[in-house]
């Protein structure tokens, strides 16, 4: 009730719009697009009805769109507003490159179908002569001229019924008979008029007749692209392409590449001698970069192995200074081990070669030490004036005969120690 006819059609188109650029901004490649359209009123008082064109603006960041997603693009819109051909919708992308022309469809441009097609004839040639002289002993160079102009011809052709009638007869037929007649004077009209002398009878009839002809229209539209001449040049190392002969080679070039000699086609294989200082120079650029990888390479293992070293060798000498550390310290007794331990008074009997077994041993008082044990200390095992290097000394001894024995010797006085 609000709004008129204009307003629900403005509505509706920008409805469109929007759902064609939502749906086009999710496809892959693709951050944002918008859509416009031009949708003509149809009117009864219009003889020539025009046809509804559509651009759609992409926009692609880095990436480039394949030719197949332009032509999903394409026919996305178009599909999607009745009476619009994909011949009428425009893509363009952020960077102003026309992805796709009205009149042209979503192939592109002239020249890009020139590339597409000289892309495509020296892959093929190329990948026949890799097999044929090995890779590297040939080389393709395709030049087409395409045709840039859109043509349409409209053929109309008559055929005769059978048996040859022609299309129109004109038949005309005079009769006169009777005998003599009196001419007469002229009339008003200068038309003889007869005096009535005579008798006689005048009759003429007149016949024309159209035959039906058959009648057949054709109409052929040429677009732009199609192909009016190309010039393939082929260049093969003298040396791979000997044995395999330039007739060969260049019978086996026309096939691939489709040579028309009626359109005007070029072909051109020749038997040249390849030069090798490019080669050379990148066998030598990629020496030098293996070289480069490896040194490379050598110093990351050295730079490791250096920070392996340096945070190694710390700790091993921590670990050495611990054992060495407690090694001495189960070497040397202390005062303890000498005046009150278990088995302190028979270590110069075992050290002169009593087992472990017969070792007298002497009690570990719980209180204070007296006098009395130290002297029997002193009567059982050696004089009293016996020094703590001898000790250590006979001690090292023992452990260099018989480890075992000194280590169950050692671990029974850390034991009893522990015990007081």
């Amino acid at each position: 009730m609000t709004t008129s006819e204009f307003q629900q059609s403005v509505a509706y188109k920008r409805a469109i719009e929007g759902e064609l650029a939502a749906t086009i901004a999710s496809l892959d490649g693709v951050s944002a697009a918008s859509v416009r359209l031009a949708i003509p009123e149809e009117s009864v008082f219009v003889s020539e009805k025009v046809d509804p064109t559509a651009s759609v603006f992409v926009e692609t960041g880095r990436t480039s769109l394949s030719p197949s997603q332009i032509e999903a693009i394409v026919h996305l819109t178009s599909a999607a507003v009745s009476g619009l051909k994909p011949d009428n919708v425009a893509v363009v992308d952020q960077s102003g490159h026309t992805l796709s022309a009205v009149g042209l469809g979503a192939t592109g441009g002239v020249d890009r179908q020139a590339g597409d097609y000289e892309a495509r004839v020296t892959a093929s040639v190329q990948q026949l002569l890799d097999k044929v002289v090995g890779v590297g002993n040939a080389t393709v160079t395709v030049v087409a001229d395409i045709d840039r102009s859109v043509n349409e011809r409209l053929d109309e052709t008559y055929t005769p019924v059978e048996g040859g009638v022609p299309s129109s007869e004109h038949t005309r037929t005079e009769t006169n008979s009777g005998g003599k007649t009196s001419a007469g004077v002229l009339g008003p009209d200068n038309i003889a008029v007869p005096s009535g002398d005579g008798d006689s009878s005048y009759e003429v009839s007149e016949q024309t007749r159209n035959n039906v002809m058959n009648k057949s229209t054709q109409t052929t539209s040429t677009p732009a692209g199609s192909v009016t001449r190309q010039s393939v040049s082929v260049a093969v190392d003298s040396e791979a392409g000997a044995e395999v002969g330039a007739g060969q080679l260049r019978e086996l070039v026309a096939a691939a590449a489709g040579i028309d000699r009626e359109r005007g086609d070029a072909l051109t294989v020749e038997m040249v001698s390849f030069s090798q200082r490019d080669a050379q120079a990148a066998q030598a650029a990629l020496q030098a970069a293996k070289d480069a990888a490896a040194a490379e390479q050598r110093a990351s293992l050295l730079g490791l192995a250096l920070t392996a070293v340096a945070i190694a060798v710390p700790v091993l000498i921590i670990v050495i200074t611990l054992i060495l550390r407690r090694r001495r310290r189960n070497r040397e007794p202390d005062e303890y081990d000498l005046m009150f331990g278990e088995r302190a008074p028979s270590v110069a009997a075992y050290a002169g070669g009593l087992p472990l077994e017969q070792q007298p041993t002497v009690p570990v008082p719980l209180s204070a030490p007296d006098p009395e044990p130290v002297a029997e200390l002193e009567l059982d095992a050696e004089p009293a004036q016996i020094s703590l290097e001898r000790r250590r000394s006979e001690i090292e001894g023992l452990s260099r005969r018989d480890p075992q024995r000194t280590a169950e010797l050692l671990r029974a006085l850390l034991s009893d120690r522990a015990g007081v």
